[in-house]
């Protein structure tokens, strides 16, 4: 199974832009099977504190894709963020901090077919 780790945030809200890295590492078994992953991106405003509702917002949230093989276990990604229409600003008020942070989930792209009974006929004979 597939692990994120160093996931950093960097906001550069005088340019609109966010900066978000971390680091996507499979097992051998996600690079032998050539296993892909969904990577859910989310920038989410915290709201922790006494006066804040204790419920998070997500602000962004963007997917991307992700596969594995046997030469590429391992990634370091880096997603620039434009933050044009996004709204920082989650904890209105002059003297209120607003506590953002990012968010990365990976959801496994796991294929499963089956095929049914197989139904012998001939569609063209006839009876």
């Amino acid at each position: 199974m597939a692990d994120i780790s160093d996931v950093k945030l960097e906001l550069f809200p005088q340019n609109n832009l966010a900066q978000i890295s971390y680091t996507v590492t499979g097992s051998n078994h996600d690079g032998e099977q050539m296993l892909a992953y969904r990577e859910l991106v989310e920038i989410v405003g915290v709201d922790k504190r006494a006066h804040e509702d204790g419920k998070d917002d997500t602000l962004f949230s963007k997917e991307y894709r992700t596969a594995f093989d046997t030469s590429h276990i391992g990634f370091v990604q880096s997603r620039e963020i434009d933050l044009s229409g996004v709204n920082l600003d989650e904890d209105p008020g002059i003297f209120r901090p607003d506590e953002i942070r990012a968010r990365v989930t990976l959801i496994p792209e796991i294929q499963v077919s089956r095929e049914s009974n197989l139904v012998t006929l001939f569609v063209n004979a006839q009876v």
